[in-house]
């Protein structure tokens, strides 16, 4: 079996070509709607032309099998191939990890250029604000990206590889997490993997109440949602988790506990069996 994550170019359709004269099983895997980019984030649709774009569908078409990370998704990539299993996103918890104590409320938001365009001006004001009501008591870090209204406010951390993201993350000692997402076609179909990384390291997840974070986050119980993304409604939600340390404790441990359960590899790497059900699902259509 080959899992083929996301590629469109000649020479994957080339190698998926040979793979599959080879006798091999194909899964294709994808976690974005892209057929949904929206044209204000060009780091994606540059990218993924409508010709690079038809590539990957012939690519799907070609699979066994899809791999999805939500039921939106995967309604969407089935018109290209029947065969969709949707895989959510998992992560690998450390159970031993301590949050360091840096004496201050430390804020952050991880991303790519890909989600400058949801960053409103709205959403950086309010951050600007609480920066100058609390001043040296709070901290604010941008993992990957800064937008343009928060140079020289913030500190800023560039993008690591992969296998050292999760532990760059909890090296940050983060209080507040931040998820920035408009509501469109484009994010509805994403998971909510933000909310789990973060609640990984103890942070307290405030997202935008789109589809994919309103699925997994009960508002006020293990994480925030904005219902109208205003100035106000930021700052008005980051300083009542300033204020009240109690409550943020409390939504804390209430995240991390639900999505160890729910979003861990620990608790929930049986889901990985999907792989042994595609690739006996082929071999007995192989016998027939």
């Amino acid at each position: 079996m080959v899992v083929i994550q996301r590629q469109a170019h000649e020479v994957a359709f080339k190698s998926t070509e040979i793979l599959l004269k080879l006798n091999k099983v194909i899964v294709s895997e994808i976690d974005d709607n892209l057929w949904s980019i929206p044209s204000n984030t060009p780091a994606m649709s540059k990218f993924w032309t409508k010709e690079l774009i038809k590539g990957f569908e012939k690519i799907l078409k070609m699979s066994h099998a899809i791999t999805v990370s939500t039921p939106r998704l995967g309604k969407i990539v089935k018109e290209f191939n029947e065969n969709v299993y949707v895989l959510p996103n998992l992560v690998v918890f450390d159970r031993d990890y301590l949050k360091p104590n840096f004496g201050k409320i430390r804020i952050g938001w991880s991303g790519s250029d890909t989600h400058l365009s949801d960053f409103t001006e709205d959403i950086q004001q309010a951050l600007l604000d609480i920066k100058e009501q609390y001043k040296d008591k709070v901290d604010i870090f941008m993992f990957g990206v800064v937008p343009p209204l928060l140079f020289t406010k913030v500190s800023f951390y560039p993008f690591v590889q992969p296998q050292a993201y999760l532990k760059t993350l909890q090296s940050l000692g983060l209080d507040i997490g931040l998820v920035v997402n408009r509501d469109n076609a484009f994010n509805s179909c994403r998971s909510a993997l933000k909310f789990v990384e973060y609640s990984s390291v103890g942070a307290v997840t405030i997202a935008n109440n789109v589809d994919s974070y309103r699925d997994s986050i009960q508002n006020g119980v293990n994480g925030f949602l904005i219902k109208k993304s205003t100035r106000k409604a930021w700052f008005n939600t980051i300083r009542d988790l300033i204020e009240d340390r109690d409550l943020h404790f409390k939504v804390s441990d209430n995240a991390y506990n639900y999505c160890y359960k729910k979003y861990s590899v620990q608790e929930n790497k049986g889901q990985y069996q999907v792989y042994g059900e595609i690739l006996n699902k082929v071999q007995e259509n192989v016998r027939l």
